[in-house]
């Protein structure tokens, strides 16, 4: 057993009281040859998940080190949170979690740590997950392998800014450099997609490695940012995350035109989920000139937009196919 850490699980956390436990229970129960941390980053929380990491924390000093905020610091403006945990990281590499997510796999950062030694010219690992709607309690195990998406063995900062290639910020290890890396940059802090840009950075520093085992559980909540039933803030969400794209994009090289595509896949999703048929036909109509064709999905939407006063039990039956979807994949 050697002494120095090798891994610092970094969790940044805000108002999850109903979750917390449940991430910290499955850093807890890692089984490891080597010493490990658990650097957490409470937001200055308004219900009790402060005092549930307090309760961990006089449990565990050795191992769980906390920082809590007295000011939120997203509302601050700072929006690469994990910032206040790299900085402070003393493990040869870093695993993300955050939260609202949990590990399952016991042996998750082993095997990850064992790849990484075996396989120095790779700055990152991740893994297979099992997505859980918090909304539904339903659980899709393995979802990439159901939903048959295919990870190429060392994707370029292309594939990845352009949506070629998935990574799940709860599944990932890196090496501390490429934290450095990312913190070196100030542009990445302002960012809301921060996980988006160190992954384009580890890509950029090493290759990337897929376990092909699912190890963790991505919650799929209501209320993130992404998923917001708010239209303004899923609108600006999807604006700040165009920002980010085209500055990696220019400074990696890559194809500008593919991050406005990706943009207007969203904004048109964005559009018919909020019930605006008349914003919808501009970012089809942009689809269409960038890409030429239209995925199923949008080829609905063009018709919906169509529709007039038909649009609203169009979306019902896309809506219902969309949970007839769901339940096939989850009963695969």
């Amino acid at each position: 057993m050697i002494n120095k850490i090798t891994v610092s699980i970094c969790c940044i956390t805000y108002n999850h009281e109903n979750y917390i436990a449940d991430a910290i229970e499955s850093f807890l129960m890692q089984k490891t040859n080597f010493p490990i941390e658990i650097l957490i980053h409470d937001d200055a929380s308004t219900d009790n998940t402060a005092k549930i990491i307090r309760n961990y924390e006089k449990k565990h000093p050795e191992i769980i080190k906390p920082i809590y905020q007295k000011e939120n610091q997203y509302s601050k403006g700072v929006r690469s949170i994990n910032k206040f945990n790299f900085s402070r990281a003393q493990g040869k590499y870093i695993a993300l979690c955050e939260g609202d997510d949990y590990w399952t796999d016991p042996l998750k950062l082993q095997k990850q740590v064992d790849f990484l030694e075996a396989n120095p010219e790779y700055s990152l690992v991740h893994t297979d997950i099992d997505k859980l709607y918090d909304k539904t309690n339903k659980i899709i195990k393995s979802y990439y392998k159901r939903n048959g998406v295919i990870h190429k063995d060392n994707p370029t900062v292309c594939d990845i800014i352009e949506g070629k290639y998935v990574i799940t910020t709860c599944s990932v290890m890196f090496k501390k450099e490429v934290s450095n890396s990312f913190l070196s940059d100030s542009n990445y802090l302002t960012f809301n997609s921060g996980d988006y840009s160190l992954f384009c950075e580890a890509a950029n520093y090493g290759k990337i490695g897929f376990i092909n085992e699912s190890t963790t559980v991505r919650r799929v909540q209501g209320n993130s940012v992404s998923q917001s039933n708010d239209y303004h803030k899923r609108k600006k969400f999807i604006d700040g995350s165009k920002v980010t794209g085209l500055y990696i994009s220019r400074k990696f090289n890559c194809d500008d035109s593919k991050i406005i595509l990706k943009t207007e896949k969203y904004r048109a999703r964005l559009f018919f989920e909020f019930n605006k048929p008349k914003q919808l036909k501009v970012p089809l109509q942009k689809i269409k000139k960038l890409n030429k064709n239209l995925t199923k999905s949008e080829k609905f939407f063009w018709l919906a937009s169509k529709s007039g006063i038909f649009f609203i039990l169009l979306k019902s039956i896309y809506l219902l196919m969309q949970k007839y979807y769901l339940y096939k994949l989850k009963n695969k």
